[in-house]
């Protein structure tokens, strides 16, 4: 799925079916679709992520993107707004960004990648429910 990037990133529109969430809910749901969450740097994720946006351009998924955008950049470009990927206290920044700006009370983490090793996998599963996810308990 094309992530949207920079400075057209956009809250998205409110649910017309709302009878389908628990009614204890909020009427809006907001969610960012899956941002990965990884507790390196980027170019130490190039090597998890950067195949998958190469298949999407080898199969024209770029062509969802607006004018003058593709998937044939470098993967720190491609990066920038599409995933959040950094230390504990970058990811808290970036969630931040996400609900200030969009009104994101959701979203979805991927921390796993094909040919990740399970130990990076567990870290970060530790880091975001220890170090993140408790910032934002109270908020």
């Amino acid at each position: 799925m094309p992530a949207l990037v920079g400075d057209r990133l956009a809250a998205p529109q409110p649910l017309d079916d709302v009878e389908t969430l628990d009614e204890a809910t909020d009427a809006v749901l907001r969610v960012v679709p899956e941002r990965a969450v990884l507790d390196v740097p980027i170019a130490e994720a190039a090597p998890f992520i950067g195949p998958k946006y190469a298949a999407y351009r080898r199969w024209e998924q770029d062509k969802a993107l607006p004018a003058g955008e593709s998937f044939d950049a470098s993967f720190g470009e491609l990066a920038r707004d599409r995933f959040i990927i950094g230390d504990p206290a970058r990811v808290v920044d970036e969630i931040a960004r996400y609900r200030e700006r969009l009104g994101v009370t959701t979203l979805i983490f991927r921390v796993q990648w094909p040919g990740m090793h399970q130990e990076k996998v567990l870290r970060s599963i530790r880091l975001l429910g220890q170090k993140v996810l408790l910032k934002f308990l109270s908020s």
